[in-house]
């Protein structure tokens, strides 16, 4: 695949990486992907032992789901998202999301306390935060707390 390298210095100042002008990986790789609706992306299995099979479909009709509705949100290009959940397959379908709207996510670990809620939404000016049951009363402290 390599041609043999005969002299090192040579080869590292004339090594240049091959950029696309544009690229997301949510949609170049996850979403091509996808276009084979049995090629697996992810086998997820909780502590009980019980197991999903996720294809990159699957994760490209979701991920275009949450685009789609943080889009309706109001959620822009470079808006800032803190998502704090557990390692679920949603976090990844969250994450592709917001990848392919052009935002940025924040991964947070759900140890975090409403005190770490808040410095983080306030120092990154976040846009939105994407929590499940747990976190939730975590992010309405944070919000009585900015309002």
């Amino acid at each position: 695949m390599y041609p043999e390298m005969i002299d090192y210095e040579q080869a590292c100042r004339e090594f240049r990486w091959e950029v696309p002008e544009s690229y997301n990986f949510a949609v170049d790789v996850v979403d091509r992907w996808g276009e084979d609706a049995q090629k697996v992306a992810m086998l997820w299995v909780n502590e009980q032992g019980d197991e999903r099979h996720l294809t990159f479909r699957d994760f490209a009709v979701r991920s275009n789901q949450v685009g789609n509705a943080l889009r309706e949100m109001g959620i822009r290009k470079d808006d800032r998202i803190l998502i704090m959940s557990p390692r679920l397959p949603e976090w990844w379908e969250a994450v592709l999301g917001i990848m392919k709207i052009g935002a940025i996510s924040m991964p947070g670990t759900t140890l975090l306390t409403p005190k770490d809620v808040a410095y983080r939404v306030q120092a990154a000016e976040a846009g939105a935060v994407i929590t499940d049951a747990e976190g939730a009363p975590k992010d309405a402290q944070v919000a009585n707390e900015c309002t």
